[in-house]
Parts: structure tokens; sequence; C-alpha cells
């Protein structure tokens, strides 16, 4: 069940750059409203994440939900999605709640400078084998990452097959099986960005939560984590397939010859979702490649240029090769070509897309634009088979 959704191109006051974000309301039917926090509230950025606007906290600001999400009801288990970008290495509280007393207990997902507490997700007390669990992470990259952590007092049937996870892009990094002390509740505020609206603030980006208030299944959670990876240019590993809300692949990571795992991005509509991907880009430093719906804009909503139809996307994923120029394995009537190569995977019906690369650095004999073709060839050999 759907508890708490809250994404910045969805509820807030305002889209305009930089303006104050003093309301972000709720997407589910919950209605659990962020409002200012009573100091700054954080700014709107269009263009934040993958050309998907996110909400920017500097340090010294917060927005908060009256009341919090947790209520006059304990669940035995709350589960999260978060996309997030860290900016400085501070104590960072992305969310926080206080709840009940004796131990004293809590719902906070945080990031702290002690080691081994880099990332911090509390679902009820502090105590030895109760709701805390908390894992080192590396920052020093400084990209956007896609959470996923939660805790089930009653079972281990989630998606990590253990009570309680932490997920960073899809892969476990700490794990607990704890019964005891994980759960509580409370009409106290639930914080976004700050530790009571006083301290604790995050410095960094948060363009999505989505909170769950049962066990997600394993398809539920693939579903959640590919609307969350493709909007926000997140990759989830290798080995992972990908679905749209109604299950359906939409990345076969079995599809080709297994080669082509790297970047993986799409462009695309989903409408139960509500993606609306018209250009897209992965988040990983060395992709070179955008693809669009037309001419690439200054963000995904200034985008004019719609996909026609429903449950269609347009993905693609590069081989890892070096972004630098050969004058090998390539047609006649080309002199130089790219290393690196690309395989696309379509579902639905797209229809015409631009695509961009960026070539800095790159040196090619003639760099007039009418001497440069994209090459399409149906067997992975560029001098030989048929290219179109």
């Amino acid at each position: 069940h759907l508890r708490l959704w809250l994404k910045a191109d969805g509820g807030t006051n305002t889209v305009t750059e930089d303006a104050d974000v003093t309301a972000w309301a709720d997407q589910s039917t919950n209605v659990y409203d962020a409002e200012d926090g009573g100091s700054n509230p954080p700014s709107y950025k269009t263009n934040a994440i993958n050309f998907n606007p996110a909400l920017d906290f500097d340090g010294s600001e917060d927005i908060k939900i009256m009341g919090g999400i947790t209520t006059g009801t304990s669940s035995p288990q709350y589960f999260f999605y978060v996309v997030s970008k860290r900016e400085t290495n501070g104590t960072n509280t992305i969310f926080r709640q206080n709840l009940g007393t004796s131990p004293a207990r809590y719902l906070i997902f945080r990031h702290l400078t002690t080691a081994g507490y880099e990332a911090d997700f509390f679902y009820g007390s502090n105590a030895t084998g109760g709701g805390r669990h908390f894992s080192t992470w590396d920052n020093s990259a400084v990209k956007p990452h896609l959470w996923s952590f939660g805790s089930s007092r009653d079972s281990d049937n989630t998606p990590n097959n253990t009570h309680q996870y932490i997920q960073l892009d899809n892969t476990t990094i700490d794990h607990d099986n704890n019964t005891s002390n994980v759960t509580s509740k409370s009409t106290t505020e639930f914080y976004i960005g700050a530790k009571g609206g006083t301290s604790e603030f995050y410095d960094g980006l948060i363009a999505e939560i989505i909170c769950l208030d049962d066990i997600p299944t394993d398809e539920e959670d693939l579903k959640i984590k590919s609307y969350l990876a493709l909007k926000y240019g997140i990759s989830l590993g290798a080995t992972t397939d990908l679905k749209n809300s109604a299950g359906t692949v939409i990345w076969d990571k079995d599809y080709g010859d297994g080669t082509y795992t790297n970047d993986i991005s799409a462009i695309g509509r989903d409408d139960a979702s509500g993606f609306n991907q018209k250009q897209s880009k992965s988040i990983n430093s060395d992709d070179i490649m955008t693809m669009s719906t037309q001419a690439i804009a200054a963000s995904n909503s200034a985008n004019t240029t719609q996909l026609s139809n429903d449950a269609s996307f347009e993905m693609w994923a590069n081989d890892g090769g070096a972004v630098a120029v050969q004058t090998s394995d390539l047609p006649a009537s080309f002199s130089h070509r790219l290393t690196r190569q690309w395989l696309v995977q379509e579902s639905g019906t797209v229809g015409g897309v631009t695509i961009e690369f960026d070539l800095t650095g790159l040196t090619f004999a003639n760099t007039d634009a009418t001497k440069f073709g994209l090459v399409i060839d149906d067997d992975g050999d560029f001098s030989g088979g048929t290219q179109t």
C-alpha cells in the first residue's frame, strides 16, 4: 500500500528555477503534504537530475509534514525508495520523525560522517538488535543515487529476503533480521532535510521519495526501481531486467550478446506510473549519448514534443568501449568511427528521435558535420554484414 509519494515534478507550489518550495503535495491518497518548516524552505531546480527537477537543500533548509506519516497507527513495516544527491560529507538528514519512547524510537534516513554510518536507517530503537541499520558508503563521486531500504518486524519475505536491508542502486550494502524494538508510532512532524528543523541539515538534491506501508513483492520492487532508475538516468547493474508499470520487460538483460550493459537509459511514456521521459542521458560521467523526441531542450518539461503512445519505450546501453576514434572495423565509406557501440531495444511505438553525441576531446580527419553518420549494423562487425 502506497503510504507517501513526493516527487519534484508534481505537487510543488512552484516550478520556477530557484524559487522557494513552501508546499509539496503527497501524490498518494493519504494527503501527507509537506509544507515550509518555518525556517528556510528548499529551492526548486528545473534540470537537476537527468533533465528532471529536484528540491535543492543548501545545508540550512527543510520542509515538514505536520503530524508525520506514521500517525497514531503503528505499522509492522515501512519500505522506502529515495532518489537524492548528497553534495557534501557533513551529517545530512534526508528525513526524520521522532517516534515512541522507552526506548526512544525513530524513523530516520541520513548520512553521517562517522565511519561505517554513512548510510544510516532507523525504524524503531537504537538498541542492539533493534531498529537501526547502517553501512559505509563512498560519496566521493558526488552523483545521484537510488536508495531502497526497509524494515519488517514480522517477515523476511522481502525483496532482499531479510527483515531489514539498505540497498544502493539495487546493491545490498546492509541487512539484518531483527524482530524486537523495530516498530513505533507518533504524530510528531516528519522533517525532510533536517533533524527537527534545527540541525543535521541536508546539503544536496532530493528528487523523489516513495514509501510503502506493506512489504513490496519482488515484482513491485522491480517496477518501482525501474521507474526511478530510467527517470533519473541511474544504472541498476548488468544483471537486472527492467519493467514497466504493467510488469512487461522493457529491457532484457540477455538480449544481444550480453555486453551492452553500460549506461542503460530510456525515453518513454507509461501513464500508469506517470513516467513521461522525453529526453534522457545516463548520469554516469563517461556517458556521451543523449536521446530525445526533439532537439535537446533545457529540461524534460521544456521539451514540447510528446510521445504519442502509452507503454512505449526506447532504451539503449553501450558496450563499455573506449570513447575514442579508431580506423579499423568500419564500413568502406568511412575513415573513422567511435570505438564504443550501442544497442537499442524498443517496446511499443516511440517514433522518430534525435540523438546527440558529445565528441569533446576527440579528433577526426574531417569535422564537417555532413561527414558524420549513424551506422546500424546487423552482426556486430562494422566491416562486413549489412549496415544502414
